[in-house]
């Protein structure tokens, strides 16, 4: 990855990766749910499309399903997005997507969910939306 201290900016760049994608993924599947359709078939509709991935067939499978069992607890992945975020303003960088996604994440942590999955942002959203 390049000299020391490279694994960290990797292990932060997947952090990022990840935590933007749920939350995306979580704003299609409850744009799904809202509009009539079946946020679980979507999953199989788009494999191997573009939008194909394994957090969508993994996470976004779980998310339709309603399961939130921590594998990746919220607080952590907030706690990563921030630390991501705080990097990013010391590179003098602007990420709006992260900052977005890290949003959500602090709402679960603040709203007594940050033990649940990453792939909770979905009920955040959901909040948010009075659903």
């Amino acid at each position: 990855m390049g000299p020391a201290g490279a694994g960290s900016l990797a292990k932060l760049a997947n952090q990022i990766i990840v935590g933007n994608t749920l939350a995306t993924i979580a704003e299609a599947l409850l744009l799904v749910e809202l509009g009539g359709g079946d946020p679980g078939a979507l999953c199989e509709a788009l494999a191997g499309g573009f939008a194909d991935s394994v957090l969508l067939q993994n996470h976004g499978r779980r998310m339709a399903a309603g399961d939130f069992e921590a594998g990746g607890p919220s607080r952590l992945q907030m706690k990563d997005m921030r630390s991501a975020d705080v990097l990013a303003a010391d590179l003098g960088l602007e990420l709006p997507m992260t900052r977005l996604a890290l949003d959500l994440y602090r709402g679960l942590v603040e709203h007594g969910s940050g033990d649940l999955d990453h792939n909770a942002t979905i009920l955040e959203l959901r909040r948010r939306n009075g659903l």
